[in-house]
C-alpha cells in the first residue's frame, strides 16, 4: 500500500507560512470583490428584502414606507447590506482558500469528508434562509402587525430596524438548517451512536420545540412550529446520514 495515501502531506515551516500568506491574500481579494459587488447591488437587495413587509402593508391598508430616524440611516443601512451581501457572496471563495491551507495536514479520507460537507453546509444555509424569507417571514410579520393593530399602536417602522430583523432571522434559519450535518458529525466522531440518536428522539424533539419558541421572536405557536417542524425533520435526516457514514464497510473479496 502506498503510504502517501495514508499520511498528510508535509511542508517545511517556511513553505507553510508562505502558503498561509498567499491564501490570505487570495481570500482578501475575493472578499474585496464580493463587497464591491454587494455595494453596487445593495439598493436592489434592500428593495427585495422589503417585499414581505410591502405585501403585509398592502393587505392591512398600512403605509408601506419605511422611515429613517436620522440623516445617516439610509447610507448606513445601504453600506451594511452591501457589506453583508458581499461577505455572503465571497464566503465560498474565502472558505475554499482556508480549506486549501488546512487540507495539507489532513488525511485523504478526511479531505473527502470535508469536500462533501462544505457544499452541503452552504446548500443547507441557503435552504434555511430561503425557507424563512419565502415561507415564514410573511406569517410572522403579519402576526406582529396584527398584534400592534390590536393594541391600537401606530407603527413607524424604521428601515434599519426592519433590515436588521430580516437579516438576523435569515442567518438564524440558515444556521438552524445545519442540523443534519451536526448530527452526522457527532456520530462520525463517535460522540454519540446512531442508536442513541434514535433512542433519545423524543427528548431532542422537545428540546427543538423549546429552542424554536426561544429563537422565533413572536409568541405565535404557528410561527414557532414553522421552525420546529423543519428542525425535527432535519434531525431525522441527520440520523439517516449518520447511519450511512457509520455503516461498517464490507470486507473486500480476496
Amino acid at each position: 500500500m502506498d503510504e502517501s495515501t495514508d499520511k498528510p502531506d508535509r511542508m517545511a515551516l517556511g513553505d507553510h507560512l508562505d502558503d498561509l500568506r498567499r491564501r490570505l491574500i487570495y481570500a482578501l481579494i475575493g472578499l474585496a470583490v464580493g463587497m464591491t459587488g454587494g455595494l453596487v447591488e445593495a439598493g436592489d437587495i434592500i428593495r427585495f428584502l422589503q417585499k414581505p413587509y410591502m405585501e403585509i402593508a398592502r393587505q392591512s391598508g398600512m403605509s408601506n414606507t419605511l422611515v429613517a430616524m436620522s440623516l445617516t440611516d439610509g447610507i448606513s443601512t445601504y453600506c451594511e447590506v452591501g457589506f453583508y451581501a458581499g461577505l455572503m457572496v465571497s464566503s465560498p471563495w474565502v472558505f475554499w482558500q482556508l480549506w486549501m491551507f488546512v487540507s495539507v495536514g489532513l488525511l485523504p479520507r478526511e479531505r473527502r469528508y470535508v469536500l462533501l460537507a462544505a457544499p452541503a453546509s452552504a446548500g443547507l444555509f441557503v435552504a434555511g434562509a430561503a425557507f424563512f424569507f419565502f415561507v415564514v417571514s410573511g406569517p410572522m410579520l403579519g402576526f406582529l402587525v396584527m398584534f400592534n393593530n390590536f393594541m391600537g399602536l401606530a407603527m413607524f417602522l424604521t428601515l434599519d430596524h426592519y433590515i436588521s430583523f430580516i437579516a438576523g432571522m435569515v442567518i438564524t434559519f440558515g444556521l438552524a438548517f445545519q442540523m443534519p450535518l451536526a448530527v452526522m458529525l457527532l456520530a462520525k466522531m463517535g460522540i454519540v451512536g446512531t442508536a442513541g440518536l434514535a433512542r433519545y428522539r423524543k427528548h431532542v424533539i422537545l428540546a427543538l420545540v423549546i429552542a424554536a419558541a426561544v429563537i422565533v421572536p413572536t409568541p405565535s405557536p404557528i410561527d414557532q412550529l414553522m421552525l420546529a417542524i423543519p428542525l425535527c425533520a432535519l434531525y431525522e435526516l441527520g440520523i439517516l446520514l449518520a447511519k450511512i457514514v457509520t455503516r461498517p464497510k464490507k470486507p473486500e473479496a480476496a
